[in-house]
Order: structure tokens, then sequence, then C-alpha cells
């Protein structure tokens, strides 16, 4: 089984929902991972996801592990999306994946004011 890995470490703006489109086109995929939180957002040709991994278009399933962070109103909408244009899509959410149930700046740990920072805590 091939596996190929987007890892960024520059916190944003590395291209990385770029190069997840560009392999999931040109690979034959049975499956993306996305981690992290709902904060960043993963670009495409076509619009940015920030719960959805950027290949979901592509692949026939999608994964969010245990470690990520689903802002629920942006994932269902995401979903209606990327199903609209991927017939086939079936998205997997880990049961300890964490939700953000409160948005706003208000919270001292984060600086995106999506909630992700407080929903880690």
């Amino acid at each position: 089984m091939k596996v190929d890995l987007i890892i960024g470490t520059q916190f944003g703006d590395e291209g990385k929902g770029c190069l997840a489109e560009w392999l999931s086109k040109n690979n034959k995929y049975d499956i993306a991972v996305r981690t992290s939180g709902a904060n960043a957002g993963h670009a495409t040709t076509d619009r940015e996801f920030h719960n959805m991994p950027a290949a979901c278009l592509e692949v026939p399933r999608v994964y969010i592990p245990a470690c990520g962070v689903i802002d629920v109103e942006a994932f269902v909408e995401e979903i209606e999306w990327a199903t609209a244009r991927n017939n086939d899509l079936l998205v997997y959410v880990s049961p300890f994946a964490a939700v953000i149930t409160e948005k706003g700046a208000s919270s001292p740990y984060g600086s995106m004011g999506v909630g992700v920072g407080k929903t880690r805590i």
C-alpha cells in the first residue's frame, strides 16, 4: 500500500491544500485523512476547506481522526458541497474527535476566533 504524507510546519499558507488536490488528481488513493483543527484552511482550485481534507473531491473516503477538531456547521456545509461533486464520497469521523461547541475570540487559548483553542483545552 502506497502512502503519501503532506506535513506542514509553517502553520499555514504553505500550499498543502493545493498539493493534496494535485496528488489526489494524479494518483489513486483509497482514503484522505485530515488532522488538526478547523481553524486552518486547505485551499483548492475550487474553494477552501476548514474541516475536510483538500483531496475530498477525488478520493472515495475521508477520515477525521481523534486528533481532529470539527466545526459542525462548517463541516456539514463542506460535506454537502463535496458530495455534490464526488458522489462516491464517504466521510468517517472518530467518535473521539473534538467538536467546537463555543465559537468566538473570547477564549484566551487561541487567536483565530473559531473556538479551536478552547476546544482543545
